[in-house]
Formats: structure tokens, C-alpha cells, sequence
């Protein structure tokens, strides 16, 4: 079987997950990405050949597997969801789906249990990746200024703020002024004893 030429792509995402990333970054970010789709998981070596010394740069958007080597777990996701859509809609030609055996007639395409944890661990990656974002971004800095707080403690809440961020995000600039918004709100009532975090 020939390899799915495609996957999803979300601009809005890809705005708010990139931001702050030069323009440079921003494309080698995008090489890095379709070559570990056109090729799988990445060493090192394979990755510097593509993107050279910018790839120290866009590093923390990648993970690494069992066998040292790298890739983005967004990504991952992405494809495996592609790759079982299409699987149900061959199947739903074939008159296969959960609901019959090769009964032979054309039905519609009917969600399963498999899609729908595939969708919530989607959710979830998406909102690790969120949160990864968020801790080594601008935007750390600039909370900090805004709310007169030191960097350490906002990061500090990055980790509070977990339960609170049980919301569809739908990009990552939503999910920084949801952070903002709830940090303030958090933050607020200890302005008169910060020495409690010293």
C-alpha cells in the first residue's frame, strides 16, 4: 500500500506555536517536520544535515524515543489519525465497519470508540505541547512584567495551572490568555506577601 501523500495541518496552531520563532526557525521548524514525515523518527545527524546549527534552537519541539532518536509527538498524532480515517473509509467501502461484517452493502461512516480516544489523546498531546510551549516562550517574561511577578514564580504556576487548563483550546494563543487571565486572578491576592515563595 502506497504511503498517505497528506495530513492535517492547522494554521491557527501552527501560528500560536511558533510564535516568537524567527522566520528561520520557523522554516527549518517545517523541514524538521516533513522529514520525519517522509521518513519516521530522526537521529541527530539527519536532522543537522537538513537544518544545520538551527536546529539547537527548535530542539525542545521534539521528544526522543527509545532509541535516542527525534520527533514531534504532534506530529505523530496527526499522522496515526490520518492513517486510521482512511483505514475507515476503505472499510466503510467495503461494507466493513463496527456495526457489520463484510455485510456488503455501501454504509456511511460511523465513529468508533478507537477514533474517539484517538481524539482525546490528541486533546491531550495537544495540551502537553501547549504547555511545553508556554515554558519556553516570550510570553513568560512578559506576564512576569505585566503582573510585577518574578519569572520563577509564574513559571511555578505553569505546573498550578494544570486542573484549570480542562478547556479545547484552539490554538495556542487562546491557551497563553487563558494562562494570563487565571494567573492574575491567582496572583492577585499574594501581592502583599511575596517573600512566601523566597
Amino acid at each position: 500500500m502506497a504511503k498517505d501523500p497528506a495530513f492535517l495541518f492547522y494554521p491557527g496552531d501552527w501560528l500560536g506555536g511558533t510564535l516568537g520563532m524567527t522566520l528561520e526557525e520557523k522554516g527549518a521548524y517545517m523541514e524538521v517536520l516533513m522529514l520525519q514525515f517522509n521518513r519516521g523518527h530522526m537521529d541527530g545527524h539527519m536532522i543537522g544535515q537538513v537544518v544545520g546549527q538551527t536546529w539547537e534552537k527548535i530542539k525542545h519541539k521534539f521528544e526522543i524515543d527509545g532509541d535516542g532518536k527525534y520527533y514531534n509527538a504532534r506530529l505523530e498524532v496527526e499522522v496515526i489519525k490520518r492513517k486510521e480515517f482512511t483505514n475507515s473509509r476503505k472499510n466503510n467501502l467495503k461494507g466493513k465497519n463496527q456495526y457489520s461484517k463484510d455485510s456488503g452493502h455501501m454504509g456511511g461512516h460511523k465513529t468508533t470508540l478507537m477514533e474517539n480516544e484517538n481524539e482525546d489523546i490528541n486533546k491531550l498531546n495537544v495540551r502537553e505541547s501547549f504547555f511545553k510551549d508556554l515554558e519556553n516562550s516570550s510570553h513568560i517574561e512578559t506576564i512576569s512584567r505585566d503582573n510585577k511577578a518574578p519569572v520563577l514564580i509564574v513559571k511555578k504556576h505553569i505546573e498550578l495551572f494544570r486542573p484549570n487548563a480542562n478547556v479545547e483550546y484552539r490554538n495556542f494563543v487562546e491557551f497563553v490568555n487563558h494562562f494570563k487571565n487565571w494567573f492574575k486572578k491567582q496572583y492577585k491576592p499574594l501581592t502583599n506577601n511575596r517573600n512566601q515563595y523566597t
